[in-house]
């Protein structure tokens, strides 16, 4: 059980800290390098507390809802609003990511 909770703290750290850098990414958006490095910290830290390292796919699964955990808890791009706008006669509803352009665009 300790070792799980390790894991799951370093993972944490590494997703917060991912988040920070670039609040426009989600999991699937990181790039292949960066996650490689990514996996790679984790795992030394593991390492150096005779843990057991994790390959890439239980660490991309673990990831996915990490960085989507640091999105909810920092306020960043993870959040979606939905908005109301008029337009013309009627009225239209965008689904918006923080900033991010709109993801559904209104037919008129």
């Amino acid at each position: 059980m300790f070792r799980i909770n390790r894991w799951q703290l370093f993972t944490r750290d590494e997703a917060r800290k991912l988040v920070q850098e670039h609040p426009e990414w989600t999991w699937p958006l990181v790039p292949d390098d960066e996650r490689n490095e990514s996996r790679r910290r984790v795992n030394a830290l593991l390492v150096n507390e005779s843990i057991p390292t994790v390959e890439d796919d239980i660490y991309s699964w673990r990831m996915s809802y990490a960085v989507r955990d640091a999105h909810k808890n920092l306020g960043t791009c993870g959040r979606q609003e939905i908005i109301t706008c008029s337009n013309r006669s009627r009225k239209t509803r965008h689904r918006i990511k923080c900033g991010c352009p709109i993801l559904s665009t209104p037919t008129v």
